[in-house]
């Protein structure tokens, strides 16, 4: 849908040369450039658990949280970050299964030797990559020099950090709308959105106060 929004707006170039995906999408862009094909196991959690932990059969939400928020790895942060500590220490398991950072890496290991990803996973091991390829760091900040992130103010923390890794000050454009975060059970922050020249110095905020979209008896 974007892409045809930016063709209809005739661009010199079109949509080309334009990368429009989600996180989760852009993320596994990353994981599968130059190497084996990842098959997509929504259950690959539970798998590891079932490896890990033989005969555990409860829910792998804590640690699907724990990745989502994102509790290992964790770069230093060069900025101050707000919101909730790491789950890493407090969600465990309901039979004592403690997510510690070593459950979280035999996880990523258990999934790279097998390809096997799913959505969690895909953030995770991105995130991963950028933490220890500066080479490939470097790659992506120069073919992405510009960023635009939608509906900013539901970013989790790994999403908050995949960006940080894409983009430095300057190079940032975010959208959303702080009245509008629904994400809070996923770990979205709205004060990211609130704060966004604080986490990104020389940021400043545009807001657009006239309404387009809805028709005046509804505003």
């Amino acid at each position: 849908e974007i892409h045809s929004r930016l063709n209809e707006h005739r661009l010199p170039t079109g949509a080309s040369g334009i990368t429009v995906k989600t996180f989760h999408a852009f993320a596994l862009s990353i994981l599968s450039a130059g190497g084996p094909h990842w098959t997509f196991d929504p259950d690959a959690a539970a798998r590891f658990l079932g490896d890990f932990h033989p005969g555990y059969v409860g829910s792998t939400g804590p640690l699907d949280r724990a990745r989502e928020l994102l509790s290992s790895p964790t770069p230093a942060p060069s900025r101050p970050r707000t919101g909730a500590s790491s789950p890493a220490a407090t969600n465990d398991f309901p039979d004592g299964l403690t997510i510690a950072p070593a459950l979280l890496e035999a996880l990523a290991l258990w999934q790279r030797e097998r390809r096997s990803i799913d959505f969690p996973g895909m953030l995770h091991l991105a995130l991963r990559e950028l933490l220890i390829d500066g080479e490939l760091r470097m790659v992506l900040r120069r073919r992405y020099r510009w960023i635009l992130v939608d509906e900013y103010q539901d970013l989790n923390n790994s999403q908050h950090l995949l960006i940080d890794f894409l983009a430095s000050s300057g190079r940032l454009f975010a959208v959303g709308d702080d009245d509008q975060c629904i994400y809070g059970w996923r770990g979205a922050d709205v004060s990211r959105i609130l704060e966004f020249p604080f986490h990104h110095p020389g940021g400043v905020h545009l807001v657009l106060g006239r309404n387009y979209r809805s028709a005046e008896r509804i505003v």
